[in-house]
């Protein structure tokens, strides 16, 4: 790759290829966009009941993604969000494929994306070892992140990086002294961001105690 300092770039087609056509293969059986978390679990080879209840485990695309993490998918698709290939509407984190997805899909156009070096590795350890429902805890992390930041108008990360908010849904704090326990939240940020983090994820942990 190119020498970017802190940052390579790294070939994503053959993942980019799978995650547009499996938002296609969905749309084909459903006939409706299905959500992010939806279009992930049916690349990871999911048993979730909202894949099996409309037979996505009979698609081609189904677990092709198998060793992949949610937040790494998540990456490609932010990547392919910036490049015009699919949009993820605000409103119900439906993944729809734009006009030039098929540029990807079948006339061969390289993806490509940029890629931390060094911290890599440490992230990627922590991240394997969030489980289902904290994988998903960090998506509403990642949204509420998202928003603050709109508010705000700083870039996403500036409010938490991603390894803050793996570390936070891992940790599933309930109060102030155990947000500031979260690795890479300081003093300052639990006092400006505390109180809505803690409320998603009591929100959270509430929402999985009634399924």
């Amino acid at each position: 790759g190119s020498c970017l300092g802190d940052f390579e770039k790294v070939d994503i087609t053959r993942e980019s290829q799978m995650i547009l056509s499996c938002v296609k293969r969905i749309y084909d059986k459903v006939g409706s966009y299905a959500g992010l978390q939806i279009v992930t679990r049916v690349l990871q080879g999911s048993r979730d009941k909202r894949v099996l209840a409309q037979n996505l485990q009979e698609l081609s695309t189904y677990g092709l993604m198998r060793s992949t993490g949610s937040t790494e998918i998540r990456e490609i698709v932010d990547q392919l969000e910036q490049d015009g290939y699919l949009e993820v509407d605000e409103q119900d984190y439906a993944v729809v494929l734009m006009p030039a997805a098929g540029q990807v899909l079948y006339r061969g156009k390289t993806v490509q994306m940029l890629r931390r070096r060094e911290k890599e590795t440490a992230l990627a350890s922590k991240l394997a070892s969030l489980d289902e429902d904290e994988t998903d805890l960090l998506d509403a992390l990642k949204q509420l992140r998202y928003e603050i930041s709109k508010e705000s108008g700083v870039p996403p990360y500036t409010v938490f990086t991603n390894a803050t908010l793996s570390d936070m849904a891992k940790k599933k704090p309930k109060n102030l002294t155990e947000f500031r326990k979260v690795s890479g939240v300081g003093e300052i940020k639990a006092s400006w961001y505390g109180k809505e983090f803690i409320q998603a994820i009591r929100q959270f942990l509430h929402k999985l105690k009634s399924l």
